[in-house]
């Protein structure tokens, strides 16, 4: 058995840089995404770089992580993917489209493209149109669904609870 790592940064009051803030107030909480290997590295892109592959660790005071258990076949998948990616270009057009929507098909990628990608190659994400995946999207679609809360009761009032120290008569 093997993991993939999928990392997702949430500025809170990281003021480094103003793109940051955008994504996570347009579909927070979540501004950008790595997704990291059992070697270390970790497939990643930034505004105004290439895609690239790159031994790093995350700060956790930023970065939340999801373990994607997978297959060996699965995780060499979503290695190749990344591999393949090495060296294109960050898009500001793309990533603007996935909160926009429309039917454009920019060349170039963004964060979660880019990993969403490497994620459905591998099998570990259904397939799907990644143009329009945001980091939180993505941590969406890959965070396990978060327990629901029963209903509350209809119908008439419940029956009283047994009292123990004071159990009902035998018959």
């Amino acid at each position: 058995m093997s993991v993939l790592r999928a990392w997702f940064y949430a500025p809170r009051g990281d003021t480094r840089h103003w793109l940051n803030d955008l994504v996570a107030a347009l579909d927070g909480p979540f501004a950008h995404c790595e997704l990291q290997f059992e070697g270390g590295e970790a497939s990643s892109i930034y505004h105004g770089t290439t895609a690239r592959l790159v031994a790093r660790e995350f700060d956790r005071a930023f970065y939340t992580l999801l373990t994607l258990p997978c297959t060996r076949a699965q995780h060499d998948r979503a290695l190749a993917s990344a591999r393949a990616a090495v060296g294109t270009p960050f898009s500001s057009l793309a990533m603007t489209n996935a909160y926009l929507g429309l039917p454009l098909a920019p060349s170039g990628t963004f964060c979660s493209k880019l990993n969403a990608d490497a994620l459905v190659a591998a099998g570990v994400l259904a397939p799907r149109d990644t143009r329009g995946i945001t980091p939180s999207a993505l941590h969406r679609a890959l965070a396990p669904p978060a327990p629901r809360a029963l209903p509350a009761p209809h119908g008439p009032a419940p029956s009283a609870p047994l009292d123990w120290a004071h159990p009902r008569p035998q018959y």
